[in-house]
């Protein structure tokens, strides 16, 4: 069976939604095909299940099919104390009030009253009770305890009396990660914020004491920001000059999924039509493993998608366009899932998730490598706008593929899972908001394969760990990076707690400025035949016994000298590392004139 949605044919069988023509095809034997015509469905949101088995859902080709998860709200009335327009919100389908998206009637992603507007405000916590034992080594030394994450001390100064905790919102700061919960009570003597959820790690670890709060009058202080009133249901949003009641209109989400798959989900094809528009909740649950909490982890995974489902098989996404929405574009996992061709973009969490629950096998032939699930020639622009620990891509054992990625507030491709392919991606400006990330970043696998990738950082600030090109981090090993060229970052290679057998060879590397490559607490790596230019100095800090070969290479530098001998301090306390070469190196050093 065919049903069309929103077809002008008398000949088609056609119906006004996709939710209806979801219940004609559930009941249909045989094919099992919705074809959306162009047009705005709003409030959509389906859930597929498994007897939804070999559906396809296909856009038009006359114009575009366009599912969003809000509803246009018209009606705008003015505060005549502010002069702010407020509207009573529509209710969400969950019936929960995940107000956390507001989009104007331009199509903007209109930002959420933030205080302060820019940069950050410091707490007085310092979280010194247990040790970071690293991501790979189980987190935290010991359990941590609810006290120990539900609260910070803030400055009295930040704020004034009159600060209503009511609508409050706080992003905690953990140099890679972040928490995004809510301020449900205040201790006004001891200025301490109480917090629910609590943070996924204490405030004050890391060295970090940064934290911004959102939802609140004092972040209403331009015009175009907007929040949500909790006890009246109001949104309220401050117009820019030349806007009135009567032209202002926005789009308000009244759903967190516009296209969920249930669990057991199989042969389901989505393709050549738009998603726009849904909100997120405050996390509360783990996308991936409960352990991420005590880890590494990062808030963004737990933030829901336009797009999204658990435990699938064989799912196809192709042509499709997510944008303008609060979580994910696409967060899907489960085995023989395919994204293609798609386009993500102002996303206030990440671009697109793929988990698949098999690992590539070892000693995988090209032919197989080739129709491995995978993230394909998909353009993805302007993440993490919320959320910051979001990134562009974010994958276990599924191939990452020619895709484009631009402007991510954390790395531009994370990837998990044993002998993994990453080529011919492009990668532009990652890490603009956290640290201790990268362009591409791989993380607890062995072997595989990175390749053929073009990371660029065009603008940024330097220094260790504020962004790598190429970050291979605890516990890699046997990996082969090759053919890569890496521009505009100082921090360009990191081989981070790495076995034997990593192979870099043939990549170009350049910088305006210095060049930092580091292998700490790293064994066996090889370098062979890469070409290093950097306008100013070139340092190459390794562990003793970090660098087995060291040939071929072509460096250039406007330094006094290849820095190689130089130690440090490391980040454990028990660690120091030592730039190392071999006594043996066959590489050519040239001094750029200056």
């Amino acid at each position: 069976m065919i049903v069309h949605v929103g077809s002008s044919n008398p000949s088609d069988k056609s119906v006004d939604t996709p939710e209806q023509a979801l219940e004609l095809l559930r009941n249909a034997e045989g094919e099992k095909r919705m074809i959306i015509h162009n047009g705005v469905y709003y409030g959509t949101s389906i859930t597929l299940t498994e007897e939804d088995s070999g559906l396809i859902i296909d856009g038009d080709s006359q114009g575009r099919a366009v599912l969003s998860g809000g509803v246009p709200v018209r009606e705008w009335s003015i505060d005549s104390k502010t002069g702010w327009f407020y509207a009573e919100v529509p209710e969400q389908k969950n019936g929960e009030h995940n107000y956390r998206l507001l989009i104007s009637g331009k199509g903007e992603y209109l930002k959420k009253a933030r205080y302060p507007l820019e940069g950050v405000l410091k707490h007085r916590t310092v979280y010194n009770k247990t040790k970071w034992l690293g991501s790979c080594f189980g987190g935290w030394g010991r359990e941590l305890r609810r006290d120990e994450i539900d609260r910070f001390e803030y400055d009295p100064n930040d704020f004034t009396d009159y600060f209503d905790n009511e609508n409050a919102e706080v992003q905690v700061y953990h140099s890679w990660n972040e928490s995004y919960t809510c301020i449900v009570d205040i201790d006004r003597e001891n200025h301490m914020f109480f917090m629910d959820p609590p943070c996924g790690h204490p405030p004050g670890s890391f060295n970090k004491s940064e934290y911004a709060v959102y939802n609140t009058v004092e972040g209403m202080a331009e015009d175009g920001r907007w929040y949500y009133n909790k006890k009246e249901k109001r949104i309220y949003y401050r117009p820019f000059e030349g806007e009135t009641v009567e032209n202002f209109f926005a789009i308000v989400p009244v759903v967190t999924t516009i296209i969920k798959l249930e669990s057991k989900c199989h042969n389901i094809t989505i393709r050549n039509l738009d998603v726009t528009s849904a909100t997120t909740g405050v996390a509360t649950e783990l996308f991936s493993t409960k352990v991420m909490r005590g880890a590494g982890g990062f808030l963004a995974m737990e933030q829901r998608a336009a797009i999204e489902g658990e435990n699938l098989s064989d799912i196809q996404i192709d042509g499709v366009s997510a944008y303008l929405t609060g979580g994910h574009g696409v967060k899907l996992s489960g085995e023989r899932i395919f994204v293609r061709n798609t386009r993500v973009s102002h996303c206030g969490a990440g671009g697109i998730t793929v988990r698949i629950g098999t690992e590539i096998p070892d000693n995988c032939s090209e032919e197989s490598l080739s129709v491995w699930p995978c993230i394909e020639n998909c353009r993805i622009d302007n993440t993490g706008l919320d959320y910051y620990s979001a990134a562009g891509i974010f994958t276990q054992s599924c191939i990452v593929r020619n895709n484009y990625i631009e402007s991510t507030s954390y790395s531009g491709i994370v990837a998990y899972g044993d002998n993994i392919l990453i080529e011919g991606n492009i990668v532009l400006d990652p890490m603009k908001k956290l640290l201790d990330g990268a362009a591409i970043y791989k993380l607890l696998d062995k072997r595989g394969i990175i390749r053929n990738n073009y990371v660029h950082r065009r603008y940024g600030h330097d220094g260790r760990n504020l962004c790598v090109g190429l970050y291979l981090d605890a516990p890699g090993e046997c990996f082969s990076v090759y053919g890569n060229v890496v521009k505009g970052f100082v921090h360009a290679i990191n081989n981070h707690v790495g076995q034997p057998g990593t192979m870099f060879f043939d990549n170009y590397i350049e910088n305006d400025g210095n060049i930092l490559i580091t292998m700490n607490r790293t064994k066996g790596t090889y370098m062979r035949n890469n070409v290093i230019k950097a306008a100013g100095e070139i340092m190459i800090e390794a562990d003793r016994e970090a660098i087995a070969e060291f040939r071929g290479n072509v460096i250039r530098h406007g330094g006094d000298k290849l820095t190689y001998n130089q130690t440090k301090e490391g980040g454990y306390e028990h660690e120091k590392s030592y730039a190392y070469l071999p006594d043996e190196t066959n590489s050519i050093e040239v001094m750029i004139p200056r």
